[in-house]
């Protein structure tokens, strides 16, 4: 149920902010003009809105009315609220609906099993007469009536079978017989049941959304079935309410609409006689009498309604009838006289040209009436009684001009004077506002009584006697009763209660708003004890605002005015994780997508998502609470603010859409681009592609400073967070990496400054295990042993100027890599480049929805599509060496993106973009392949050191060398060195690598199952590696000068390559040469032949 504060916002919306958005109008001085939208032939601007005074009038029709709810009400035919729910989305006005309780939500599934009970009967129904034989008597009846194929099609007729249980038997395998009968599709005439209807031509019966809510069932001619009635209409049931219910009304709207009248007629097959000679403004009341609620209905669609009774004495009675309450509900009302023994079923057999004839038949109802009951009169004692039978039906009409007119004419119709009827009506009329008066006297003197004892004038008498106490509007307060019967002045302030936010976390709040008598207003968010709590919601109102309650207020009296409040408020559920939610739909900080539409919260952070369909079955909440984006937390300083990391999570309108940005990437990164492409069409969907194919990989982008891997990040994370900056995994805490990972889900984030030897434990074991979405586990501070599981959410960006090499390659073996070098770029790529920069400061957010609208085709088709990728992979690798997990993360990227690429402008072929990959795989594979042979290499020289095999300043040095030149090979004959200054003292290894190598390979030879790797491959994996220096003309050892490799070895040692350095006794220390150099020293030797320095 949609609260009256809502609709009170609706009505507050003019007609000029709703009218002119949905009808051609055209300014005119203070008013809209424009062409009649309800009369199609109107060629001049009879239509007219009003601002100033809100309304609008349709001078060629005569229709009319204050607001746009009203207008919306008559121009599509549409109940107040349907007209409301319309307006509120025209305005974008979230309408909010009043929290279920759970006895109210099992109500509503149990209201759901009966609609689709009645569907499926319906079904079975239409199904049974569509098998019927043209022979059957029931498509006789019809064939006789003359109607058309597309008549009966139109009223969905069916059949209800001889058979006593064919519904019945169908309702017990389903355990649904109770239910059944409740709808009255079975009858139970204890012990038996059995179909309710047997036998019959069956009428559904639809409400005016056209939804079959009961049945009309019409009985053979035979004589074997002449003891039953000859229809059969479905009891009350929660779904059909007779008195709200016209037959034939969802059929006939449109034309009713559109010549503002109404054929009134009393049954099933009158409504379908009427439309089938093109009389489609027909309607019935289904044998029943014309109810209030059903004029309510009519009045909505039309100003004018024909009655068309029977021809006999019951009918002649219900005309009268129906006149009086049309005539009450302000209708003009006609009347067709059909001749005894006639109805509207066989005048319209009778007269093709019906229209022609009712027509000509069709007189006012009021002086039909007159002449009607004039005409039976014989004495005076009959006038008197017909002129005031006349009288009571002009007491219905309330215009007062209208009521003067028809006295005049009545008049002459009963031959008596127009003043002798008016003394009459005004002596009923006076007698009618005397009965009035008495009910309104007794409630007008029970709330003087409480004025004089302080009520508020403006209070609400029953709101009173329901809570205990009393808002005052016009005071801004509230009244309690003292125990002397006085009621005295509570607070300051009053509130309207806005939502309950519900948490999982039991740390659920209530937020009211709070206006206080000096107009100030303030909205504030009270947790479970701070609302239960006098002292503790005093304390919270007087934080940062002026409401008090007064001293006189009890204990008593604050828990009257909670327990009311804890009624009042909706309930909504906290976004404590943005992104892709568990209910199906996307959100963000400012609203949800829903689909292809983008719905804001509105100013207390409260979005609708009631259209939604849930993945939860059962779910009815349809309020979601986003804390960042409301009024309850905008105030906050910046230093206060802890919703300031997800501020940037917006929504915002993109300039460009996702084909412009995709062609954009490729002309600034070129084939890197791809990549990025594929991850970020990859992270929308990340939850899916973890559910079906058990992980998704992490994107590495290496390369030293100014190489361009930052600004690539950031150009894929602008797509999701405006602005947004990588979390820097040196310096961040632990807490502040899980939130940032943790917070939104589906995204892309950047995690900056990742090195092997800095980077926390706890850090590499989460960006690990978020691999297969494996979560880390930590106890609660509580007394139940609970315990929370924090995992990563997001789809990782780890950047780094080195590739990972700890814990064997972990990480990198988890994520698709990309190395960058520092390069020149173009002018074109330099302009695109700005050009981006600009889009991604006025936000690219909203391309999202250009890739979440196809969630569903990724659910449907992501595990064949990944099947047929592997499938095609491995017959293109063949014996080619890869890495299989490799291969498996690409796969990942891979399969979304061949799923979107009819739906989107790549700008590159498919052909192209699997080379790409396939490239990627290789390269990548070989990457980690060569790290971990350089692996093996270090700890089988770690242990040839340990076995004296190789020994220190004769193989290898370690020393801090402050400078020392590199040599680069020979350019036009003369050999090039490059002067490296050692600036951090590190410590330099220099390695004899040919000496070495020999006893490496001698080791690894005498071992099983394991081959060395020869030396220039070894040189070759080296010079992908941070820590190598590169190469060293000559180098004074202690067994004579021999050129070597530089090796920075406190990198080495930072990141658990290898430890070179012993403690050995002196004892057991090696004999030292007699000829020793001096071991700082640096000589250059003319050693061009060394095959050592073969390695460019």
């Amino acid at each position: 149920m949609i609260t009256s504060e809502s609709i009170d916002r609706v009505l507050e919306i003019k007609v000029d902010e709703i009218i002119p958005k949905i009808w051609d109008l055209k300014k005119a001085g203070g008013n809209f003009k424009g062409k009649s939208p309800f009369n199609p032939e109107d060629r001049t601007p009879s239509f007219v809105v009003s601002p100033a005074k809100n309304i609008w009038k349709c001078f060629s029709t005569g229709n009319g009315g204050f607001g746009p709810v009203s207008y919306i009400m008559q121009k599509e035919g549409v109940e107040w609220i349907i007209a409301i729910k319309k307006v509120a989305d025209i305005a974008n006005i979230t309408l909010i609906e009043e929290a279920l309780t759970p006895e109210q939500q099992e109500e509503n599934t149990t209201f759901e099993t009966y609609k689709k009970m009645v569907e499926w009967a319906n079904k079975v129904f239409l199904k049974n007469f569509n098998d019927l034989p043209v022979t059957h008597w029931a498509k006789q009846n019809l064939e006789n009536r003359k109607f058309s194929d597309e008549i009966i099609t139109k009223f969905g007729i069916g059949y209800a079978s001889p058979d006593f249980h064919q519904l019945n038997k169908r309702f017990k395998e389903k355990a649904k017989v109770d239910e059944a009968v409740t709808l009255g599709l079975i009858s139970h005439n204890p012990p038996k049941y059995f179909d309710y209807f047997i036998d019959r031509i069956i009428f559904p019966i639809q409400n005016s959304q056209g939804r079959v809510i009961g049945f009309g069932g019409r009985k053979s001619n035979d004589e074997s079935v002449k003891q039953f009635p000859k229809y059969l209409n479905s009891p009350e049931t929660p779904l059909y309410n007779k008195s709200k219910v016209l037959y034939g009304l969802h059929q006939s709207t449109a034309a009713i609409i559109k010549s503002n009248r109404t054929y009134l007629v009393e049954g099933y097959t009158d409504v379908m006689a009427f439309h089938n000679r093109n009389l489609e403004n027909t309607v019935a009341t289904c044998g029943t009498a014309l109810d209030i609620q059903q004029c309510k209905i009519l009045k909505r669609l039309c100003n004018h309604i024909v009655i068309v009774r029977d021809g006999d004495k019951a009918g002649l009675e219900a005309c009268y009838r129906d006149m009086d309450l049309l005539l009450s509900c302000g209708f003009r009302v006609s009347v067709v006289e059909l001749a005894e023994g006639e109805d509207p079923d066989s005048i319209a057999r009778q007269y093709p040209k019906l229209q022609e004839y009712i027509s000509n038949n069709t007189l006012d109802a009021l002086l039909w009436k007159s002449a009607k009951v004039r005409d039976l009169c014989e004495t005076p004692d009959d006038i008197s009684a017909a002129a005031e039978s006349i009288c009571r039906s002009l007491l219905h009409i309330s215009d007062p001009i209208k009521r003067k007119e028809y006295i005049k004419e009545c008049g002459k119709k009963l031959k008596i004077s127009a003043k002798d009827l008016t003394t009459k009506v005004t002596l009923f009329s006076n007698l009618q506002e005397t009965h009035e008066k008495r009910e309104r006297l007794s409630l007008d003197q029970e709330l003087m009584q409480m004025q004089s004892r302080g009520f508020p004038s403006d209070g609400d008498l029953q709101q009173f006697k329901k809570d205990g106490f009393v808002y005052s509007e016009l005071e801004k307060a509230i009244y309690f009763k003292s125990s002397n019967d006085i009621f005295f002045k509570g607070s300051n302030f009053i509130t309207k209660p806005l939502f309950h936010i519900i948490s999982s976390k039991d740390e659920g709040k209530r937020i009211i708003e709070f206006t206080n008598n000096i107009n100030e207003t303030g909205v504030v968010d009270f947790t479970n004890k701070e609302i239960s709590s006098y002292t503790l919601f005093q304390e919270k109102i007087v934080d940062r605002y002026n409401f008090t309650f007064e001293a006189s207020v009890s204990a008593l009296n604050f828990k009257q005015y909670r327990n009311r409040l804890l009624y009042s408020f909706d309930k909504a559920y906290e976004f404590t994780t943005l992104g892709q939610q568990p209910e199906g739909f996307f959100a963000f900080a400012n609203g949800v997508v829903l689909k292809d539409e983008f719905r804001e919260v509105d100013d207390y952070g409260i979005v609708q998502v009631k259209d939604q369909e849930f993945n939860k079955e059962g779910d009815k909440i349809d309020l979601f609470y986003s804390p960042s984006c409301s009024k309850v937390n905008l105030g906050n300083r910046d230093d206060d603010d802890s919703f300031e990391s997800v501020r940037s999570f917006v929504y915002k309108e993109s300039p460009i859409n996702f084909n412009q940005w995709m062609d954009l990437m490729v002309k600034i990164y070129g084939k890197k681009a791809y990549t990025g492409i594929a991850f970020s069409i990859a992270a929308v969907f990340r939850d899916i592609v973890v559910d079906q194919y058990g992980f998704f990989p992490h994107l590495f982008l290496t390369g030293q400073k100014q190489s361009g891997k930052t600004t690539f990040s950031e150009s894929l994370t602008n797509i999701f967070t405006i602005g947004q900056k990588g979390f820097d995994l040196n310096s961040g805490s632990i807490v502040g990496f899980f939130r940032r990972v943790s917070r939104i889900s589906n995204i892309v984030i950047a995690l900056e400054e990742y090195h092997d030897s800095n980077i926390h434990e706890i850090k590499f074991q989460v960006l690990k295990q978020a691999y297969d979405d494996r979560a880390r586990e930590t106890g609660v501070a509580s007394g139940d042993k609970k315990t929370k599981l924090d995992r990563i959410k997001s789809a990782c960006i780890i950047l780094s100027q080195y590739m990972s090499v700890r814990d064997d390659n972990s990480l990198s073996s988890r994520s698709i890599t990309e190395h960058f070098m520092e390069r020149v770029y173009s002018v074109e790529e330099k302009l695109s480049y700005a050009q981006l920069k600009q889009y991604e400061r006025e936000g690219l957010t909203g391309m999202m929805i250009d890739i979440l609208k196809y969630r569903e085709s990724i659910q449907k088709e992501l595990t064949p599509t990944i099947n047929e990728l592997n499938k095609s992979l491995l017959e293109r690798f063949g014996k080619d060496e890869y890495m299989e997990r490799m291969l498996n993360n690409f796969i990942a990227i891979m399969a979304p993106v061949k799923i979107m690429f009819s739906k989107f402008s790549f700008p590159f072929t498919w052909k192209a973009f699997y080379n790409h990959c396939i490239e990627a795989i290789q390269e990548s594979s070989s990457m980690i392949s060569e790290t971990e042979g350089t692996a093996k290499f270090w700890q089988t020289l770690s242990y040839l050191v340990d076995r004296r095999i190789i020994k220190i300043d004769f193989d290898f040095k370690i020393e801090k060398k402050t400078n020392f030149k590199i040599y680069q090979g020979k350019k036009e004959g003369e050999a090039v060195y490059e002067e490296v200054v050692n600036k951090n003292a590190d410590e330099i290894l220099f390695l004899r690598l040919n000496k070495v190598h020999q006893d490496y390979v001698e080791a690894v030879s005498k071992r099983k199952n394991e081959e060395p790797i020869g030396e220039s491959t070894l040189k070759g994996y080296f010079k992908s590696k941070p820590y190598f220096l590169g190469a060293i003309k000559g180098l004074q050892f202690q067994n004579g000068s021999s050129s070597c490799y530089a090796f920075n070895y406190t990198m080495m040692k930072n990141l658990n390559v290898v430890e070179l350095e012993r403690d050995y006794s002196a004892e057991n220390e090696p004999p030292v040469p007699v000829n020793v150099a001096n071991a700082n020293s640096y000589t250059e030797a003319k050693n061009d032949d060394d095959p050592e320095l073969e390695f460019f």
